[in-house]
């Protein structure tokens, strides 16, 4: 489950007569007692801890800290719980930290405000005003990121199919073309968005792997590989999300690339621990015994290529990278010019592009 520090943690209602927080580690919200009771065996051992470093730090929910200062506690608080827990923090354990309630401009956490409209950020009073001459433009990407959210939990994966396999590299225009050739197919054709954002829902689902896709084709790259290797690696950096829906829409890129029989998908520096695991592919697939792995690593990309789990990839790429908050950017970047591969690299915006 995806987390919201202003709705219930366990149903995620945005409306409830009295909502409570977590009595510890106050980041917790839930709409009623049997809620946050049903949240409390998962959540106590790191609350408990939360509450023990908190009780040491007077003054922790009115301290105000600049953006770079907040995101560094945040760090912080994340290496300190890992040291006591003695083992790497869970997805959903990294999002309570991480997106702890605060206000947008000065990060405090007490005494604050909820924007009604996208219920996902916080202002105190003191901010009241300038936050919303900040926020109002971002309001609805929030609302919309929200509700993406919302989506994702409500068992929505069943629109996330897809039925192509291509015998050559196929030319793909733009997002909502393939969407409405590929995956809006079948009983969902009629879907429109006053159900639900589907275009968005789609466009997320299959962003990643269309992206390198694209950027594979357009720079004639699909020319120099060899079809009969049927092992493919794929290193992917700065990695900001683990939904095993998102994982999933990498059989799109198998699909796309159809002489690869094993594609090997190697996610570096992310937050939530080391796993590995394979994704459940389609019939198609199965029949031809084709395999989509996953490894996932919390380690910088320079300590990966020298550990014994290194693979030597095809092709390389961040996605949305953001070089402000990544001290090992330096080191990282040297070591990617030594795998002699294509890389690809995304931003957020054009300005920081």
């Amino acid at each position: 489950q995806f987390f919201n520090p202003n709705v219930c943690h366990i149903c995620k209602a945005t409306v409830a007569y009295n909502f409570i927080t977590c009595d510890h580690c106050h980041m917790v919200t839930y709409c009623s007692q049997k809620h946050k009771q049903l949240h409390q065996l998962q959540h106590i051992q790191i609350c408990m801890i939360v509450k023990e470093i908190l009780n040491m730090d007077e003054g922790w929910d009115t301290r105000r800290l600049s953006k770079e200062e907040w995101i560094q506690s945040r760090e912080d608080l994340m290496r300190l719980i890992k040291e006591e827990l003695s083992r790497n923090l869970e997805f959903h354990e990294v999002a309570i930290i991480m997106f702890a309630k605060s206000c947008h401009i000065c990060h405090q956490q007490a005494n604050l405000q909820m924007c009604m409209s996208c219920y996902s950020i916080n202002y105190c009073n003191d901010h009241a005003e300038e936050f919303q001459s900040v926020h109002s433009s971002n309001c609805h990407n929030q609302r919309l990121s929200f509700s993406l959210d919302i989506t994702s939990i409500n068992n929505f994966s069943r629109l996330l199919k897809f039925n192509l396999l291509f015998d050559t590299y196929e030319s793909l225009i733009d997002m909502h073309s393939f969407v409405e050739k590929y995956l809006k197919t079948g009983p969902y054709k009629e879907l429109n968005d006053t159900l639900f954002a589907y275009k968005y829902t789609y466009s997320e689902f299959a962003s990643g792997p269309l992206t390198l896709y694209h950027g594979l084709r357009n720079t004639i790259l699909f020319d120099s590989l060899d079809i009969y290797d049927s092992n493919y690696v794929i290193h992917v950096i700065s990695v900001n999300y683990c939904d095993r829906e998102l994982f999933s829409s990498w059989e799109l890129f198998l699909h796309l690339l159809n002489h690869i029989q094993h594609l090997t998908i190697v996610m570096i520096e992310v937050l939530f621990g080391t796993r590995n695991f394979n994704i459940d592919v389609c019939s198609q697939c199965r029949e031809r015994n084709r395999i989509i792995t996953i490894e996932c690593y919390s380690i910088s990309y320079y300590s990966y290529v020298l550990s014994n789990s290194y693979k030597r990839p095809n092709v390389i790429i961040g996605f949305q990278a953001n070089f402000n908050n990544k001290p090992t950017w330096p080191e990282t970047i040297l070591e990617l010019r030594e795998q002699n591969c294509p890389l690809f690299i995304t931003f957020a915006t054009m300005f920081k592009a």
